[in-house]
């Protein structure tokens, strides 16, 4: 958040060119994806406001899993699935400042109750070998 500025204000500056993005994507069949990253977006509500300020069906997000550190993440991700096009799968989520490995099962459940059809990226951070997330995430989501 840009210093002595609110976060109407700066969504004011923001949806122009998203906007903008979106009517060259719908123009071009592509779809715009925003990936909220705990900066000015921090929250659900956020990201909600901002795509429903664009207003396109051509301007989507792009959930990221390990952004959401407001709460309870599995309840922000409940309240984004509906605007998501597509996933950023982490390995860690936080609860405030505490990270913690995200639970795939509860992930999948709240995926399947939204009936999502789609392609669910994973990323890995961790030291090591990231195939070992992915075997993870490829076992949980079968």
């Amino acid at each position: 958040m840009p210093e002595g500025h609110t976060f109407d204000r700066v969504l004011e500056w923001m949806v122009p060119p998203f906007r903008e993005a979106a009517d060259y994507g719908c123009e071009r069949g592509v779809i715009i994806g925003l990936q909220h990253h705990n900066d000015f977006l921090t929250t659900a509500d956020e990201t909600i406001r901002m795509v429903k300020a664009v207003n396109s069906d051509w301007f989507s997000v792009i959930l990221d899993v390990g952004s959401l550190r407001q709460g309870d993440f599995y309840e922000e991700i409940a309240r984004l699935i509906p605007s998501t096009r597509t996933w950023q799968i982490k390995q860690t989520v936080w609860y405030g400042t505490k990270e913690t490995p995200i639970g795939l099962p509860r992930l999948r459940g709240l995926i399947e109750k939204a009936g999502y059809r789609g392609i669910l990226p994973a990323e890995s951070r961790a030291p090591g070998d990231p195939t070992a997330f992915l075997e993870k995430v490829t076992k949980a989501m079968l």
